[in-house]
């Protein structure tokens, strides 16, 4: 599937690239991985400050709950689906099958393609393994 298309397949959509839904009132962009890089490289050309999470089933369960959080998500630049859970809610209350993209998948890519020493980054892990993998994975890249 090309960057920026939306296909469907039998009964359920497959998307990626196009579009977005909402799942328990957070916005998620069903974007391909080069969906997301395009859009930084947009951004950095025009200036223009970027905001980029990837909530998992339980961040969209407290946001559910929580009005300030599903504001805070719903203000950001792109909501990336992350995690099997998301992936599942987003085909079973929309019939659509998305690409989910994986956040140490993404954000591995965004460094290499955007490097540190050009510009800022802020990693925010739903909990303390998530930041130690991201933590080991970019001391893998060369970053500290």
């Amino acid at each position: 599937m090309q960057s920026g298309t939306t296909q469907r397949e039998g009964q359920g959509g497959y998307a990626g690239g196009t579009g977005s839904v909402f799942v328990f009132g957070v916005r998620l962009d069903l974007l391909l991985m080069e969906d997301v890089l395009d859009r930084i490289g947009r951004a950095i050309d025009s200036g223009e400050p970027l905001t980029i999470t990837g909530p998992h089933f339980s961040i969209l369960l407290q946001a559910y709950q929580d009005p300030n959080l599903r504001a805070f998500l719903n203000g950001c630049s792109i909501n990336h689906p992350d995690g099997v859970g998301t992936a599942l809610a987003v085909r079973f209350l929309h019939g659509i099958r998305c690409v989910r993209l994986n956040g140490t998948d993404l954000y591995q890519r965004i460094l290499r393609q955007y490097p540190l020493n050009r510009y800022r980054y802020f990693f925010l892990g739903g909990d303390e393994t998530t930041v130690r993998c991201l933590r080991e994975s970019f001391s893998r890249m060369g970053y500290n």
